[in-house]
């Protein structure tokens, strides 16, 4: 299909994300690849040294979303032993999913974004599905759960929307 998300893709998707002098490291592309293998799909446990762009597997996993379509999980949790790693995930969590909502609904100052966050972000808003009253629906979502914040429980309200939290083992 014309439309489809390649894998060729990745590295677009990440500098119009996080700009020109962001690449993705090689694992991640070798990840993103094992991702979108059906056979293969997520490892169990990712284990990297400190530095190593572990909160990266956040842009590998939309970016696998918005691939695998209907087959794909809606949810994404990034589960971490350390609030201060939490509330960086999170950040970039909410980075991520402003870029994706504004390719969308371009302003004065953006006007013409990048045409790889239009096509993840109309692929994302898909997988919402009619019941998520498409016009209140954002591509993606982010929530924060972990101790010392207000709980937000919106993040269970439409099953289909597109989300990651990030959050400590505990909550």
């Amino acid at each position: 299909m014309k439309d489809d998300l390649k894998i060729e893709e990745f590295p677009a998707f990440i500098t119009a994300v996080y700009g020109e002098s962001v690449k993705p490291f090689p694992w991640q592309k070798r990840m993103l690849s094992e991702v979108l293998n059906p056979e293969k799909g997520w490892p169990g446990v990712v284990a990297l040294p400190t530095a190593a762009g572990k909160t990266s597997c956040l842009d590998i996993a939309v970016f696998a979303m918005a691939s695998l379509g209907e087959s794909a999980p809606r949810r994404v949790f990034f589960t971490v032993d350390r609030r201060v790693i939490v509330d960086e995930a999170y950040q970039k969590a909410k980075k991520l999913a402003t870029k994706l909502r504004d390719a969308l609904k371009p302003t004065k100052e953006a006007t013409d974004p990048p045409a790889i966050l239009v096509k993840v972000a109309k692929k994302l808003q898909e997988l919402a599905g009619e019941g998520a009253l498409k016009k209140h629906t954002a591509p993606l979502k982010a929530y924060q759960l972990r101790g010392g914040v207000f709980r937000d429980n919106l993040w269970a309200e439409i099953p289909t929307q597109p989300l990651i939290v990030a959050t400590t083992v505990d909550q």
